[in-house]
């Protein structure tokens, strides 16, 4: 139950850069080691949790058809991307492709 509420804290908070282990905490009460342990504990980290969910957001918003005024580069800022070349790098990491290439005809 309580890793189900830190994950939905964290879809919540996906597209604030700041978001960290240490504000979920706090927004649910835990310690921040206990976030951490929580993760740990199913076989995930923070982070990468942090990273998938926010490529995912991206991924869903690169290929809506309603994004396609946006710029790529606002759109790994609306997932929650502080830097666009760490979104550029995880995206065709996890996808084998770069964002610019979903959005060509």
């Amino acid at each position: 139950a309580r890793l189900a509420a830190a994950k939905a804290d964290i879809r919540t908070h996906l597209a604030d850069p700041t978001l960290s282990a240490k504000h979920v905490a706090q927004r649910l009460g835990l310690s921040e080691r206990s976030i951490y342990l929580l993760f740990e504990r199913n076989g995930l980290s923070f982070a990468a949790f942090v990273t998938d969910e926010r490529l995912q957001r991206a991924m869903t918003m690169l290929v809506e058809p309603g994004s396609r005024q946006l710029r790529i580069g606002d759109i790994a800022f609306a997932a929650g991307f502080g830097d666009i070349s760490t979104f550029n790098r995880g995206f065709r990491r996890r996808y084998g492709r770069t964002p610019s290439s979903l959005r060509r005809p």
